[in-house]
């Protein structure tokens, strides 16, 4: 495991993270499940990081900890790992074409497939691991649904990962959820 694997499923091409100018979601809260099945055995540098991590779970805010022990555990033992996020998706973001959560050190490219999907194709380098992979996504008003495969490699290891995402929407008003960085 490393911060890309987690960083590209994390990625999670959700509501607020996949489109571009122009698929026909509605303004609100949206709530987004990723889910994450990597394909490959981690090395022994991979478990000591996982180790390391469990470690500094007492510092990770409570509402968050519960889920990162379960994904850890998961990863460890090569099960799906879960990622849940609820995201404002504001006018001026959907006017302005929602676009990928990506890293700093990814590229990406999106085509409209149709009037309500598109594909998506990413490259990302960090830390002498490169990743790249394709997907899918479809949006209604009110919902969206997608898939991702990845393969990775570099410092001596290679995996693959899947990556399912399913979200809807849940109200108009976003409560305490702030829009992402950069977005009013």
């Amino acid at each position: 495991m490393n911060k890309l694997h987690l960083a590209a499923a994390a990625m999670g091409f959700t509501a607020a993270g996949c489109a571009v100018a122009g698929p026909s979601v509605d303004p609100g809260l949206w709530e987004g499940t990723v889910t994450v099945q990597r394909q490959g055995n981690l090395s022994a540098g991979e478990k000591a990081q996982l180790e390391q991590m469990r470690e500094h779970l007492s510092q990770v805010p409570p509402q968050y900890r519960a889920q990162l022990e379960q994904n850890l555990t998961a990863m460890a033992q090569n099960k799906p790992m879960l990622f849940h996020e609820k995201t404002c998706v504001t006018p001026a973001m959907i006017k302005e074409g929602l676009k990928p959560k990506v890293g700093k050190n990814c590229t990406y490219t999106m085509q409209p497939k149709a009037a309500n999907s598109y594909s998506v194709d990413f490259t990302c380098r960090e830390e002498g691991v490169e990743s790249h992979g394709s997907g899918e996504m479809i949006f209604a008003p009110k919902s969206y649904q997608g898939n991702v495969h990845m393969v990775a490699s570099g410092q001596g290891k290679s995996f693959t990962s899947d990556m399912s995402m399913e979200g809807r929407w849940l109200s108009a008003d976003c409560g305490g959820v702030k829009p992402p960085g950069g977005y009013k």
